[in-house]
């Protein structure tokens, strides 16, 4: 796929009606709306487009380069780190980077090498990029008129951090990550009397997402986030946002990944009471959060108000992943209460909006919400082929969290089908997966595994 190619698949349907706005001249026209046709699909060899076309090889990329730019133009007039934030949106991780690297080549204040240190840093785990990552956290540190060990400890924890989080997604993360508990709390000693203060924040956060994915201890994850939220007045004037509320946002989240949804709801309530910028870091993964708690503590009305006021616009919009996200929100708020048809209507308006602007996690979440839509329909034979073609779509991805999370999700479904035709008992090892998988997913699907099962355990008894 062409960088122009991947970018034109990347707009939503009131961003392709301006490019009719555009000055094109020569062939630029043909050539943009010979790939428009391919938009969200493999385009033909260059070879085969330029014979369609009737130009050379060179032409055609000197074309592709040229409309390029004018889309950035047209979309981002700011250019610079503007631009970088709009291909962020849009998930064009191989052309940000590249971008990235171009406005590399002029010197920039130190504030752009902070911006662009974190945004790479942040990059999807399949993204990120070590070399280009070290390379901007160096620039930013060469930047500063008064470099400190304050301001090198922060890159160098910061970095620890990521490390932490994109390894936990990896085959062997412990291996991979390098790094033991022991050596965590050495750390932690050696920074304990220290005004390091955006060192140790960042420390605390690599120790809770460490005893979240690496070793499971709700307890000590939580003591860790709460660690983190004592720096706030000392590290608030680093961030853009409002860090003690992004903090809160961060500790109900995982009350939620621990199972306990009524701290999580009240915390979520009372933050969004307060009024939350739409800057916010995650903005709108929060807002699918709050809902979601709602829904685990059957506050449906909540739910439903909650989905409409942050979510309406952007599916209206169809807004890219925010608006999947509301998609989502909803088809998981409507199978929970049993009305299937709305529950449909938004699972195939996630697939619409999702086919166009790409996320893996995503589509896996809309596969399983579908599979379970047809279960619950009493469609078995559907739901029993959806399942085995979902199981095989998930072995073809190479990603080991999806894997590790979803390995046995799809043969679950299988298996609760397989009771029902031949009107057994579930297994001892059935049941244990089913309160596995619902555990571990619980913040994801709610609580639709064990809703599942009811249905089972209804459907054998006529």
């Amino acid at each position: 796929m062409s960088w122009l190619h991947g970018l034109l698949s990347a707009l939503n349907e009131e961003e392709l009606l301006q490019l009719n706005k555009l000055r094109l001249i020569g062939k630029e026209r043909e050539v943009l709306n010979g790939l428009l046709r391919y938009t969200g699909q493999e385009i033909p060899s260059p070879e085969e487009i330029c014979i369609q076309l009737q130009i050379t090889q060179s032409h055609y990329y000197k074309i592709n380069s040229i409309l390029l730019d004018k889309l950035y133009a047209h979309f981002v007039p700011q250019g610079s780190y503007e631009l970088l934030l709009w291909l962020r949106r849009k998930e064009l991780y191989p052309i940000l980077k590249n971008e990235i690297k171009d406005q590399l080549k002029s010197k920039q204040a130190s504030s752009y090498y902070l911006s662009l240190f974190r945004m790479l840093i942040d990059l999807p785990y399949k993204f990120y990029d070590e070399k280009l990552t070290k390379e901007v956290g160096n620039a930013y540190l060469k930047a500063l008129e008064n470099r400190s060990q304050s301001d090198e400890n922060y890159v160098a924890f910061h970095l620890l951090f990521a490390d932490c989080n994109r390894f936990a997604a990896s085959k062997n993360p412990a291996k991979k990550f390098g790094y033991s508990e022991v050596d965590l709390l050495k750390m932690e000693n050696e920074l304990a009397s220290t005004d390091h203060f955006l060192a140790r924040y960042y420390l605390y956060r690599t120790f809770c997402n460490f005893y979240k994915y690496y070793r499971r201890d709700a307890a000590l994850s939580l003591s860790y986030l709460e660690k983190a939220i004592l720096l706030k007045d000392k590290i608030a004037e680093f961030f853009p946002i409002n860090i003690h509320q992004f903090l809160r946002l961060l500790y109900a989240d995982a009350l939620l990944g621990f199972n306990n949804e009524q701290a999580a709801f009240d915390l979520y309530q009372e933050v969004f009471n307060e009024g939350i910028d739409e800057a916010m870091y995650g903005f709108y993964y929060h807002c699918e959060q709050y809902a979601i708690s709602a829904i685990l503590l059957r506050k449906y009305d909540k739910a439903e108000n909650l989905a409409a006021t942050y979510f309406d616009e952007c599916i209206h919009k169809k807004n890219d992943i925010y608006a999947t996200r509301g998609a989502l929100t909803y088809a998981k708020l409507y199978l929970s209460i049993g009305e299937f048809k709305k529950a449909l209507h938004y699972i195939q308006l996630g697939m619409e909006i999702n086919e166009k602007s790409f996320y893996l996690p995503f589509e896996i979440q809309l596969r399983a919400l579908e599979n379970i839509y047809f279960f619950f329909q009493g469609d078995f034979d559907f739901a029993k082929q959806l399942s085995s073609r979902n199981a095989k779509y998930i072995s073809n991805q190479k990603s080991e969290e999806l894997h590790k999370n979803y390995r046995h999700f799809f043969k679950m479904i299988s298996g609760l089908i397989n009771s029902i035709e031949q009107r057994k008992e579930l297994t001892a090892s059935l049941q244990l997966e089913c309160k596995t998988i619902h555990e571990q997913l619980r913040n994801l699907y709610c609580d639709l595994i064990p809703m599942m099962q009811a249905r089972l355990m209804k459907k054998k008894k006529t």
